[in-house]
């Protein structure tokens, strides 16, 4: 995930034990929180873009059982395009 302080030293450090690359580090400091992302496999990397709208990534950062049953509801009434419904 994005983080900003990924290139202090102590962080820097932590990245690197992971594995990361200066490189890497570098991207995941001017990444963008919730819409950058970095996915590692073995030894391949690769840093892609969600292109997700405001109502998608709202969507995402839905948490809690409370937030699930107004999901739901709001699923329910509206159907596929409930997202956009501005309550």
């Amino acid at each position: 995930l994005p983080n900003y302080d990924a290139k202090s030293d102590a962080l820097k450090t932590i990245y690197k034990q992971t594995g990361l690359n200066d490189e890497q580090i570098n991207k995941l400091s001017d990444a963008i929180p919730k819409k950058d992302y970095l996915l590692l496999k073995g030894q391949k990397a690769a840093f892609f873009n969600l292109m997700m709208s405001e109502d998608e990534l709202r969507l995402l950062s839905f948490s809690g059982d409370h937030v699930k049953a107004k999901v739901d509801e709001l699923f329910k009434y509206y159907g596929h395009g409930f997202y956009q419904c501005k309550e």
